[in-house]
């Protein structure tokens, strides 16, 4: 009995073994087949991946291409057009330029004088322009006598800055709100050319791009607040170096001017418009649509009712007089066409004749 007992436990020893080696076969061909597929995936998970890498790539340089090349919103013109109703100036909306499309010219209503202003934000003499008369074109431009575009180029980078212009105060009579009447013409001879003993400081670096592309952050965002943004990076022209602003500093100007904005100061931080600016410039230097100007390559150019201000940039009284001038053609026009649309017979105040409908000319002195 205890012999047949010793065969039993020693068959079943010996099987146990025998499983044992079958199953650690089994487990070893297991192993064998995994380490197999893995070596499948990697081969052909690591060209799929890199391509899934460069597919991303190309996405995302598109996508910042595409970017790079649209225009700000509401500068479909390259340059944003402000206007008033008598209480505020808010700028007219327009699309932004897709990637490659061209500008397309402001139509204005001829009765209506538009002020155009080229302006690189580092130019003196744009800066002494501003503070001379800025405070009188945008009174206008809000009571609806005027309109005014402005179209921020980079026109000073890497080049000579001119010194700045003496600015002239208007004189005691004028009233900022007060209508535009008629006004001599000034003196053709008279510019806003630097003096001979002035001298002139060499720019470095991008700032007009990035001064322009901030301003266009601004009509994007916030268009009702350009003349803001537009004033205050005026005002920093004395200060500057040869470098201009650091972001960080033109992000502090834009938005103290026009209040803390979030996307306002992501894309001045991005430099979201910084090649806009540049393709502004260089299409302005091409060509703009004023035949008397013909294109753009120096700052700043100021046009009323598409003529050139050729006095003197710093002198309030000559600029009035010139707008007054402009403003008055375009009242007597705006007169001449409704008298022409009044028909023959009709009723008039104080026996006018021939039906023509008259209208008082301004007399307030600006």
């Amino acid at each position: 009995m205890s012999r047949s007992r010793d065969l039993r436990r020693k068959a079943t020893a010996k099987e146990r073994r025998a499983a044992d080696r079958v199953l650690a076969r089994a487990e070893r061909e297991r192993r064998r087949r995994r380490a197999r597929r893995w070596r499948v995936v990697r081969r052909t998970s690591a060209p799929v991946a890199a391509l899934a890498v460069v597919v991303a790539v190309a996405v995302a340089l598109h996508a910042q291409a595409q970017a790079a090349g649209t225009g700000p919103a509401n500068m479909a013109a390259d340059g944003v057009l402000l206007a008033g109703d008598g209480t505020a100036t808010t700028a007219v909306r327009t699309h932004a330029l897709a990637p490659g499309e061209e500008p397309t010219a402001t139509v204005v209503d001829a009765a209506v004088p538009d002020v155009v202003l080229y302006v690189d934000y580092r130019d003196p003499q744009a800066a002494a322009f501003w503070a001379a008369s800025g405070e009188q074109v945008e009174s206008w431009v809000t009571m609806g006598y005027t309109t005014v575009e402005i179209h921020p180029v980079a026109v000073l980078d890497g080049a000579d800055v001119p010194a700045a212009t003496a600015t002239a105060a208007p004189s005691s009579t004028a009233t900022a709100d007060a209508e535009p009447t008629a006004a001599a013409t000034p003196d053709a001879q008279a510019t806003g050319e630097p003096s001979a003993q002035a001298t002139a400081t060499a720019a470095t670096g991008d700032y007009s791009a990035r001064a322009a592309g901030a301003l266009a952050c601004v009509a994007d965002v916030q268009p009702d607040a350009v003349l803001m943004a537009h004033a205050a990076l005026l005002e920093q022209v004395d200060g500057l170096d040869a470098d201009g602003l650091s972001t960080d500093e033109l992000v502090a100007v834009v938005t103290t001017a026009i209040g803390a904005d979030e996307a306002v100061e992501a894309c001045v931080r991005g430099g979201d418009f910084v090649d806009w600016a540049q393709e502004a410039t260089a299409r302005a230097a091409e060509a703009v649509p004023y035949a008397e100007v013909g294109a753009v390559t120096t700052s700043p150019v100021v046009l009323v009712a598409g003529q050139p201000y050729t006095g003197d940039l710093g002198d309030a009284d000559d600029f009035v007089s010139f707008l007054s001038n402009a403003y008055s053609a375009a009242l007597s026009t705006a007169e001449g066409a409704t008298g022409d649309a009044t028909t023959d017979g009709a009723t008039t105040d104080e026996g006018a004749s021939d039906g023509a409908t008259t209208t008082q000319e301004p007399t307030a002195t600006p």
